[in-house]
């Protein structure tokens, strides 16, 4: 009998050493192991080694990706670390789930001054290794990289500057918005003209402090009560109320606005008129993104802005939006331009596209007339009104354009 328990005793005992050796490691030696796999990838991050940064990203986020280096990019090609600290490792040890913390010197690749900040790096363990999950590090608002707060000596200074910026733009004193712009606006003025006037195509009428969000020594936001009007398809004037935030930095002592911040601007009065600017500017945003879908081929997100009305008609809405894109897919944008919008709330975007054939032949410039249609207090693509020609089309289209052809890819 002793020799029977002895020996159920071993058994037992061998089949829990068994079930221990296959648990994942846990404990203090987990978690360096982890903060070390975050810490490679930051290191390929800085070198810019977009290929040894893929080794290290989740199989389940790549294999969601139609073509991952490019999806890499577009997430964290915007920002490098020149810099960074452990901080943490957070999570149970036996989640498959954890978060690292690490605090970075970040360069933004738009000549404004490196800034300090917290990311929270999510991490998921698939197959037995530790692998970071690029979207915990894309830097919007609302994700895991946030600026660590700091002190912004020059107060009265961002916010005058602020006030003499909008100031300018209330006289169209472009000239000296220019000078109050960061060296590489100035540079791109031209450019930056144009992305004012898709941003924001209106004057500011008046205009008082809100808010200063300090985000490092030489960083920080300003942001402004704006009450813009707009002359919009020659109606009398029409007026808007927005949070507008001006971002600043500081070089070489100096101050500088980023005139592109205001693409981040909010509006705080509720507004469902579809003949009014906030609508167009809603509109255009609408149509960008659908384009900007079609070049990662996101289908179900493209689908999402079709008219729900043209849905209905469809078998298979994939298939149905298939067959009028053709093959071809968005590389890049060049300008756009939004017409009238109609009594029957439907309104013509104009678009220049740079277009991947995807048969070996070189991008063209294909000029695209996309029909809006408004449903259910909201702007949606209509794809049977998805039209291109070959070559640009310098004449702005406001009816339904007989001579364009069908997108055909």
């Amino acid at each position: 009998m002793k020799k029977l328990v002895c020996m159920i005793l071993a058994f037992v005992l061998g089949i829990a050493a068994a079930a221990l050796a296959e648990q994942p490691e846990t404990g203090p030696d987990e978690d360096n192991t982890i903060m070390e796999r975050a810490l490679e990838f930051f290191s390929f991050w800085r070198q810019e080694d977009y290929d040894g940064m893929l080794e290290l990203c989740s199989p389940a986020w790549k294999s969601g990706k139609y073509n991952v280096r490019k999806e890499l990019f577009y997430d964290l090609g915007i920002k490098t670390p020149m810099k960074y600290y452990p901080v943490s490792v957070t999570g149970l040890p036996d989640d498959d789930f954890r978060s690292v913390v690490i605090d970075a010197t970040m360069e933004a690749h738009n000549s404004r001054q490196p800034s300090d900040y917290r990311l929270v790096v999510s991490m998921s363990r698939e197959d037995g290794q530790w692998y970071v999950d690029p979207e915990s590090l894309r830097g919007h608002e609302g994700d895991a990289m946030y600026a660590v707060p700091g002190l912004v000596e020059d107060q009265e200074e961002v916010i005058d500057l602020a006030l003499k910026y909008c100031s300018l733009w209330q006289q169209k004193d472009y000239d000296g918005m220019k000078e109050l712009c960061a060296p590489y606006w100035q540079k791109e003025w031209e450019t930056t003209r144009n992305l004012l006037d898709f941003y924001m195509p209106g004057i500011p009428v008046a205009y008082e402090f809100a808010q200063l969000e300090e985000s490092g020594e030489n960083v920080c936001s300003v942001k402004l009560k704006v009450t813009m009007e707009f002359l919009h398809n020659g109606t009398d004037p029409y007026r808007f109320n927005y949070i507008m935030p001006f971002d600043m930095s500081r070089e070489n002592g100096v101050w500088y606005v980023d005139p592109v911040s205001i693409q981040r601007v909010e509006a705080f009065e509720e507004q469902r008129d579809i003949l009014n600017p906030h609508s167009t500017l809603m509109m255009a945003e609408d149509v960008l993104e659908f384009f900007s879908s079609w070049s990662w081929r996101d289908y179900d997100a493209m689908i999402g802005q079709c008219s729900p009305v043209w849905q209905e008609t469809q078998q298979d809405v994939i298939m149905g939006l298939l067959s009028r894109l053709g093959t071809a897919v968005p590389t890049d944008f060049r300008s756009m331009s939004v017409g009238e919008i109609t009594e029957v709330a439907t309104c013509y975007v104009n678009l220049d596209v740079m277009m991947d054939p995807c048969n070996g032949k070189d991008p063209e410039l294909r000029h695209y007339v996309v029909l809006m249609v408004w449903e259910n207090g909201m702007w949606y693509v209509d794809p049977d009104n998805i039209r291109c020609t070959e070559t640009v089309v310098t004449e702005q289209v406001t009816e339904s354009p007989e001579t364009a052809e069908d997108a055909n890819g």
